[in-house]
């Protein structure tokens, strides 16, 4: 199990943590990595915690949806995502090449009518 100091920028091992973080976030996924961002912004304590002690070789979150826009754009970030994602404002549902239904983002309450898609496919790459 890996482990990440809210005041640190580095992996460390137990010892060396907060001996009492206000907040602990189990899981360093994206909402995960989000959420201890976010409040190591705010100089809140944290200790983000993940079963696994290395990134996974594949992403984990490939479509951000409007309601994360929006928080994203809370956050001071959307304009960077935006400029580095796929838009989609719709999507086909289908099976044995027949149209079975499609999905129009537009539609959708909030500011944002669409999805993105992240143009990377894997932690590693830039």
């Amino acid at each position: 199990m890996a482990a990440l100091s809210g005041r640190s920028s580095a992996v460390s091992s137990p010892s060396s943590l907060d001996e009492r973080p206000s907040v602990v976030v189990v899981g360093a996924g994206p909402t995960g990595l989000l959420v201890a961002a976010d409040l190591v912004r705010r100089s809140v304590g944290c200790l983000l915690i993940d079963g696994h002690d290395a990134p996974l070789g594949w992403d984990r979150a490939t479509i951000v949806h409007a309601r994360t826009i929006e928080i994203f754009e809370a956050l001071g970030l959307a304009d960077q995502i935006l400029d580095q994602a796929v838009r989609i404002r719709g999507s086909r549902l289908r099976s044995d090449m027949q149209t079975l239904g499609t999905l129009d983002l537009g539609s959708a309450d909030g500011r944002y009518g669409m999805d993105l898609v992240s143009l990377r496919t894997s932690p590693s790459r830039s």
